[in-house]
This record gives C-alpha cells, structure tokens and sequence, in this order.
C-alpha cells in the first residue's frame, strides 16, 4: 500500500491562463495550439513562461522541446541550477557509458530496444550533437529531436533511480519519484515513451538495482498507451528480470487495481517464456502459489450476499478451523490465505501457463489447488482442470495419482475431497466411487446444481450443449449477456 494519494488538479480556465501569462508579458495567442492544452497545467505554464524567448527564438514550441524544458527544472531541483550545456552533457556522459557498457551485445537483445536503432546510432547522436536539431541544412532555427530525447531521458530517469536506490531509498519513495517525474501528464504518449526507454536501459544492465527496476515495470505496466510493437518486444525483458515480473503480478490482478491491459501483457510474457531455463524455476514456484490461494469465506461465487457470506466463512471454518492471511501448511501443502477476491483469479493464469506447453513441469500445481479447492468447499475451475488434463499428450497421471494417494491416507474429510478432485481429473471411476461412499458438501452441491440444470438447463450453471443452446435462444426471459455467459 503506498503513502501518498493522487489528486487531480484541473488545469487553468482561459482567464486563469490569460493571467498567468500576461503577467510574464506573453499573450496567449502567441503559444501554438499544440501546447495551448499543456500549459493549462501550472507547472508546464512555468516552464514555458521561463523559457519563451528561447522558445520563440528557435520556433520549436513543440511537446518535445516543453518536455525537455521541464526534464531540466526537475534536474535543476536535484542538482542545484543548471545550464542547458551543463544538461546535455550530464545525458551525453550517460549516453556514453551506455555506449561503453560491455554487457550490451546488439545480437543478445535485437528484440529489446524501444525504437529502431539497430547500429546503437541514437547514443552516438546525443554523445556529438546533443538534443537540438537544425530545421533544415541551412537554418538557424532548432528542434529537439524525438528519438534522442526519448533515449537520453529514458538514460537519465533510471541513473536518478539507481541513486535514490543505491542511496537507500525505499521501494515506495521510489515509487513517489516516478510519480513526481511523471505528473502532470502521465500518460501523455512522448511520456509513455520515455519511460519505456528507461525500462529498456534498466533491463539490459545486469547489474541494475533489481528494487529499482521493479518500481519502474510496475509503474509501467499501470499507464496506457502503449504501442503493439512495444508490447510484443518489452514481453521479452523477462528472460532479464523474471522474479522482477512476477513481484508486480499480484498486484495487477488484485481487486483494489485489477488492470487488464497489464494482466493481458504479463500472461503473454509469461506463456511465451514459460519453458526458458531462465524463467521456469520462477515461473513454477509462483504458479504453484496462485494455484494455492484461499479465501476465509471461501468462493465468491458462494457468498452473493453478506449473509452467504458470514454462513461460508463459518463453513470454511468448520472445515480448518479460523484462517489467518498469510502462509497456510495443510496436508504436506503450502497454501496462501488472502482476503482480495481479485487474486483468487490468478489459479486461471495457472492453467493458462500449464496448458500452454509441456504439463510436466507444472502440472503438479494441481495438488495445492485441490486442496485449497477442497478448503474453500468448491473446485470452482474444475472444467479448466478437466481440459487441461484431457488434452495433454503426457502421462500426467503418473505424478497426480500418487499425490491423490497420499492425500487418501490422512483418512480425513478434507483430504478426500482435495483426493478426489485429483481423482475425477485421471480416475473418474474412482472419484465417483469415494464420491458415494463419502459425500462432501461440494460433491453434494454439485449433484444438486446438476439436477437443477436437468430441469431447467437455460437458468442452469453449466455450459449449454448445443441443442440446449438452440433451446434457450428461443426464450424471451433470459439477458443477451446470460446467454453469452453461457456459451
């Protein structure tokens, strides 16, 4: 949880803004349109009151070059007042370094790098010539140019993040920086960029501070904006970071932020990656986790309302006794108390990754989530079990039907249940048979729900077979939204 709360300040109204820069002797009608938007922010209006004439001078009253302005004064609060030589040389020197830097191979990373720049040619651009750019051959006039700044800011926001961390900051003051460097535009799409490009830098040092790397994905990953190829390149900064990708992945599936543009990104880097050496160890012991996570009222799907919900927390109780948030040792299993319903999702980017190749290395992630399924009173994910079991080429039964059997030995209520869900998955036969003889309340449920799909299957829970489909179409009582939810 962090200490510090976002608030949204309106920018100037016309008169405010028409006060705010004559008061400089600028008329309103002299700023271009393109940043008549921007300066209603007070700190941007700042930064182009302070530096009109060099604007005016130059004729780059661009986002790139207001953007680069403000990069300074933010400097300039850091460092005590700089020149804007001064500026470009502390970037020039980083650009240098990154340049020198005999970690960074061009064929160990094609795949990384933000923009086009294949021969390293921007860094070199900035080390000879700095930001500014003639307008033409022959003119006097100058632009800050677009890839140099993405790239040299990119360079200077994670040398500012190396220091505050090296330095001893905490993870959330970090944080507070971005959120600093950031505002008052964040997802402004050149601000995106930038810090895409930081991201970059921060991924290709080996020996980056891993905290501060962290921070900087997470606090990526929470913007928009991004472009698809971006997207389709920064999945691959996983095979540099993998425990850096899956310290923020609670977090973007949780229901207190619950991002699905983050969610849809870090479930591609993880399915394409999920069998590099690099990333596996990692990647099974987190799904192992998220298999394992349980609610003390068990399933959401079974507490509609506050009265279900007090009745299945004490069901769940009755079962294990109170649970405490935290780590939770039942059965030989290590399972994970939660109390955010939100993460109780990530057992379907479990079976999202387990499917996505080889079972074998993951499949036994299925245990801690039979019991936890067994906990909370109900395999709410049981179809995605059976498919992902069903549809394998392995022989998945060889590890799941000895860890059935020693959950069958405990001779308790609890274990049986977590035993038979494994069962149904590679011995239905059996799991029918331990169903009879020993009746849980899920298996009781279930037998209940089946009944009432038989009568009704329209207003049923199950998915509709495709004559009952053809049926239920034809009824006028039921919500276009049911009938998708259905199918």
């Amino acid at each position: 949880m962090r200490s510090f709360k976002k608030i949204e300040i309106e920018g100037y109204t016309d008169w405010e803004l028409q006060q705010a820069l004559e008061n400089k002797g600028i008329a309103v009608g002299s700023i271009p349109m393109e940043l008549q938007k921007l300066i209603r922010k007070p700190r941007y209006c700042e930064v182009v009151s302070a530096h009109f004439d060099e604007m005016k001078a130059d004729g780059d009253f661009t986002v790139e070059r207001l953007i680069f302005l403000s990069a300074r004064h933010l400097a300039e609060a850091k460092r005590g007042r700089l020149s804007e030589a001064k500026f470009i040389e502390i970037i020039q020197n980083l650009a240098l370094r990154y340049r020198q830097n005999p970690d960074i191979r061009l064929g160990d990373i094609p795949s990384l790098i933000p923009f086009a720049d294949t021969e390293w040619q921007v860094a070199q651009e900035i080390v000879d010539g700095g930001f500014l750019v003639p307008k033409s051959p022959k003119s006097t006039k100058f632009n800050v140019e677009h890839n140099r700044l993405v790239f040299g800011l990119g360079l200077l926001l994670i040398e500012e993040l190396r220091e505050a961390s090296t330095g001893g900051e905490t993870t959330q003051e970090i944080a507070e920086h971005l959120a600093l460097w950031s505002e008052p535009h964040p997802e402004m799409d050149l601000k995106v960029e930038i810090c895409g490009a930081a991201l970059f830098h921060s991924f290709i040092e080996r020996d980056y501070p891993s905290g501060a790397r962290q921070e900087l994905l997470r606090y990526w990953l929470g913007l928009r904006n991004w472009d698809d190829r971006s997207q389709a390149a920064y999945a691959d900064y996983i095979l540099r970071g993998p425990n850096e990708f899956l310290a923020v992945t609670e977090e973007f599936w949780s229901g207190r932020r619950d991002v699905g543009a983050a969610q849809d990104f870090l479930a591609r880097a993880f399915i394409k990656h999920r069998d590099d050496p690099r990333v596996q160890p990692a990647l099974i012991t987190a799904v192992n986790r998220w298999m394992g996570m349980v609610h003390p009222a068990g399933q959401p799907f079974l507490r509609p309302s506050k009265d279900r919900e007090e009745r299945a927390r004490k069901e769940v109780e009755s079962r294990v006794g109170t649970l405490r948030l935290g780590p939770l040792r039942i059965y030989g299993e290590d399972l994970s108390v939660v109390d955010d319903d939100g993460l109780l999702r990530l057992a379907r980017l479990g079976f999202l990754i387990i499917s996505a190749g080889s079972r074998l290395p993951f499949i036994r992630s299925l245990v801690p989530w039979a019991v936890a399924s067994a906990v909370m009173g109900l395999a709410i994910e049981a179809g995605l079990a059976d498919w992902v079991v069903c549809l394998s080429d392995e022989e998945v039964s060889s590890i799941l039907l000895p860890e059935a059997e020693r959950l069958l030995k405990y001779g308790e209520e609890l274990a049986i249940s977590a035993a038979r869900t494994l069962l149904w998955r590679i011995d239905p036969d059996r799991a029918n048979l331990l169903a009879e003889e020993n009746p849980t309340p899920d298996y009781e449920l279930r037998q209940q729900l089946r009944k009432q799909h038989e009568a009704d299957p329209c207003v049923g829970l199950f998915e509709w077979s495709e004559e009952e489909c053809l049926r239920c179409m034809e009824r006028l009582d039921l919500s276009v939204l049911r009938i998708n939810r259905q199918n």
